[in-house]
């Protein structure tokens, strides 16, 4: 899901992130109440997808600090951070006034990309690692 979110402009607005985050938070209660010794390695295998189901929900402005988007997104790298807020369309969750991506925004990240050195980070999660 999370490779599908990446590559997939549909998939990038507010009320799928919303729903990612319900599911996950559903899946987690259940197990919680089936088998609670299973529920870091439930948290664990969805860090990466609640992270960017994070990055569709929040407001965008947030990401203009590469110290607070370091600190909020441990999991994602900045390439992938950049990759959603571009295929980000507003809904009524995030409309245009609220949700657009300003260009300041993504100057900021590819600041970061590049300050890091790590422009060739890939984008897809490997599902065999």
């Amino acid at each position: 899901l999370f490779n599908q979110l990446l590559e997939n402009k549909e998939l990038c607005k507010a009320a799928v992130g919303f729903a990612i985050k319900m599911i996950i938070s559903q899946l987690e209660e259940w197990t919680a109440n089936k088998n609670a010794t299973l529920l870091p390695l439930i948290r664990a295998q969805f860090e990466h997808l609640m992270e960017a189901a994070n990055v569709l929900v929040i407001d965008k402005s947030v990401f203009l600090s590469q110290d607070i988007v370091s600190s909020i997104f441990v999991e994602l790298n900045f390439n992938q951070i950049k990759q959603f807020l571009i295929s980000f369309t507003p809904d009524d969750y995030a409309p245009a006034d609220k949700g657009e991506v300003q260009s300041e925004v993504i100057d900021t990240l590819d600041k970061a990309i590049k300050e890091s050195g790590k422009e060739k980070l890939r984008l897809k999660l490997d599902p065999y690692e």
